[in-house]
């Protein structure tokens, strides 16, 4: 396909024992949807894209034993969505190349969500809640970490321990408890799953004789 165009649609759908599908795009604006099944032993998938315009999509489902595909993309703007179940194997050789990690991920699509909340704690054992979120409808929040700290309400009492404690309540299901004398935090190796019209709660639980001014964050990012 060449074409200056404002934009080029190829649908392509395959069923066959065996399938070679070489596709060369050039055009302002692509749109390429490719839905392959095929029980064969071998699929080759080959696809060269050159394009100035500023975005090419491509769109891949392939249901088979043995799938390769070579895809060579030389664009303004290209963007590469791959799902794989199996085995996967990228080489990517490029000027600037740079590859996330879920968390980083989604702060750098702008998902993320901090929740904060603070709260004075007048004596020992009280619990205050620093935060009372609900998930909206069709969203999942995904929380990584969770963070606090505390100080002596009153400067008389800066300079005794700062005893608290931070724990997470979902649905009625207490979380593991982080704090010390002065807060702390903690990092989850995964992020726990929160998923629409849930609840997750913070709260702090003094351990101090003294008034306590705590306060604290769930960390993570919201889809």
């Amino acid at each position: 396909i060449a074409a200056a165009a404002a934009g080029v649609t190829l649908n392509v759908n395959v069923k066959s024992q065996t399938a070679n599908i070489n596709v060369n795009l050039a055009a302002s604006a692509i749109t390429l949807n490719i839905n392959v099944k095929s029980q064969e032993a071998g699929l080759n998938l080959n696809i060269n894209i050159a394009a100035a315009a500023a975005a090419v999509t491509l769109n891949i489902n392939i249901k088979s034993q043995t799938a390769n595909i070579n895809v060579n993309v030389a664009a303004s703007a290209a963007t590469v969505t791959v799902s794989v179940t199996g085995t996967a194997n990228i080489n990517i050789t490029a000027q600037s190349v740079a590859i996330y990690n879920k968390p980083d991920w989604e702060v750098k699509e702008g998902n993320q969500k901090y929740l904060y909340g603070s709260a004075t704690l007048a004596s020992w054992a009280t619990v205050s809640t620093l935060v009372n979120y609900t998930v909206p409808e069709g969203k999942t929040l995904y929380i990584y970490g969770i963070s606090g700290y505390a100080i002596a309400s009153a400067a008389a009492n800066g300079d005794l321990p700062q005893h608290v404690g931070f724990y997470m309540v979902i649905v009625a299901t207490t979380t593991v408890p982080v704090g010390g004398d002065g807060g702390g935090s903690f990092t989850y190796g995964a992020p726990i799953k929160v998923v629409g019209d849930d609840n997750v709660i913070l709260n702090a639980y003094s351990g101090s004789n003294h008034s306590i001014s705590a306060a604290g964050a769930l960390l993570g990012f919201e889809v």
